[in-house]
């Protein structure tokens, strides 16, 4: 049996965006996925568009919470969620439709490795510009301590890696302030954690 993917949208007034971000995972090649969209508290009409999305497809599932930010409702969506490997989308972006099939197969035929990313693009509307952070290509780990040049989207990750090392900060205090970066946060403590 394949493995399920559990794919986390936050959603915070991203009436917009948020049908491209469904729509690039509804046709991915791999099929075996739930997705839960988290409505942070919008007070656009996000929670109605998303509520949509799950009236059609089963697999889709919404939460609506008051706002507590990207973190708050990664965390939601993880505490929500089944599956073997996670997927982070945040409600503007989207993925290419074998992003979910290739790193599941890489990581099942690398059962080491906690967490596959590849590089991403940016865009203004529809024109591509340079990657402001692109992957290095040599010393990873090292690079890793200098600058987050992993796209929150890019990786899947093993739910056992995740569930090892906790979820994102919320908060941050003043020795060490990561708000904004709660998933260069994330990276640093799976490192840490020795994955």
């Amino acid at each position: 049996m394949k493995p399920l993917v559990s794919i986390i949208i936050p959603a915070y007034n991203c009436h917009a965006f948020l049908p491209r971000s469904v729509k690039s995972v509804i046709e991915q090649t791999y099929p075996h996925w739930e997705l839960v969209i988290v409505n942070d508290g919008s007070t656009d009409s996000t929670g109605q568009l998303a509520d949509s999305y799950a009236e059609k497809d089963s697999r889709i599932r919404v939460i609506h919470q008051a706002n507590r930010g990207l973190a708050g409702a990664r965390n939601t969506g993880l505490k929500n969620t089944t599956g073997k490997y996670i997927q982070l989308l945040d409600a503007d972006d989207y993925l290419l439709p074998h992003k979910l099939g290739d790193q599941v197969h890489h990581l099942q035929q690398n059962t080491r490795t906690a967490m596959v990313y590849s590089d991403g693009c940016y865009f203004d509307g529809d024109k591509e510009v340079p990657v402001e952070y692109p992957s290095p290509k040599h010393g990873i780990f090292r690079e890793l301590l200098i600058r987050n040049f992993i796209l929150v989207n890019a990786p899947l990750t093993r739910r056992s890696a995740i569930d090892a090392v906790g979820t994102f900060k919320e908060s941050s205090n003043v020795e060490y302030p990561i708000y904004g970066c709660e998933d260069w946060d994330f990276w640093l403590r799976m490192i840490r954690a020795g994955h």
